[in-house]
């Protein structure tokens, strides 16, 4: 049964911005390879790399995890558990979807069932596809944000992509934060 609880307008001006500025040549990856062997592989295509917590300098990392820290109170609520930012490369990332055939084939997490995860919209230009998921029913939902919307979500539950881009000039960035009810659960 999937779990997925949908945030609006939750990210400030000052809190997009500085995710927005955030400006890092990341070239080989599986991501940009070709977008066949990038399904096939990854999940996920896109001519831009998604950024990893490990990709960021020292002082981002910080303020990404401010950032993080400060939407615990609200989403230990939702989630009615303790939570803690995760410890693993995906403690925060940056998905930057651009171009033509930009996707992220629907699919489940690989991390602990402890993990949820957030989700949210940072730069939004051209057409971009809609976020997927599908309901209990397998009914597929698609969901359309506008900037400083997102998710709050267990993936490794909920089935979910992104649908493919047909506009070359799309830019689609998802800032996204993970979460652990304990951290030293480690197995899926």
């Amino acid at each position: 049964k999937p779990w997925i609880k949908f945030l609006y307008d939750k990210l400030d001006n000052n809190t997009i911005n500085f995710i927005s500025s955030i400006n890092i040549t990341k070239n080989n990856c599986l991501q940009n390879v070709n977008p066949i062997l990038s399904k096939l592989f990854g999940g996920n295509y896109s001519k831009k790399c998604t950024l990893y917590y490990n990709d960021f300098d020292k002082d981002t990392q910080k303020t990404l995890d401010s950032i993080g820290r400060s939407m615990i109170p609200e989403l230990e609520k939702l989630a009615g558990k303790k939570l803690y930012l995760g410890e693993s490369s995906f403690r925060c990332v940056l998905l930057r979807y651009e171009g033509i055939d930009s996707q992220f084939v629907s699919h489940y997490d690989t991390e602990p069932n402890n993990c949820y995860r957030t989700l949210f919209l940072v730069k939004k230009e051209g057409n971009i596809p809609p976020f997927i998921y599908y309901d209990e029913n397998s009914k597929k939902h698609k969901v359309n944000f506008n900037v400083g919307d997102g998710i709050f979500f267990k993936g490794t539950r909920t089935f979910h992509g992104v649908g493919v881009s047909k506009d070359p000039n799309m830019k689609r960035y998802m800032i996204g934060s993970q979460y652990s009810t304990d951290n030293s659960i480690k197995e899926l």
